[in-house]
């Protein structure tokens, strides 16, 4: 699953920072075609429906395979320290 951004660090800085994001966004090549390059085989899934085609394609095949899924970079999970804001301040 694609991002395009260091997704733990922003869901952090979303949390404790009040979405003040500094350093998290990045950008990434396409890694389907990433993977071609190194002799794999690469697939990108543009719509949720084809993901289980997808799956069984490259699980059918005789090489190693990437399955690139882009998702929404503003959902985020909520951090395990985010119940107690306090964890990762090191303070009460």
């Amino acid at each position: 699953m694609n991002n395009n951004c260091w997704g733990s660090e922003k869901a952090y800085q979303k949390h404790f920072y009040d979405g003040r994001y500094i350093g998290c966004d990045i950008g990434n090549p396409r890694y389907d075609h990433y993977a071609r390059l190194f002799g794999a085989d690469g697939y990108y899934v543009e719509h949720p429906d084809q993901i289980g085609d997808v799956v069984r394609t490259a699980l059918g095949g005789s090489r190693p395979a990437v399955i690139e899924i882009p998702i929404d970079p503003e959902e985020f999970p909520v951090p395990a320290t985010a119940v107690r804001r306090d964890a990762s301040r090191g303070g009460a």
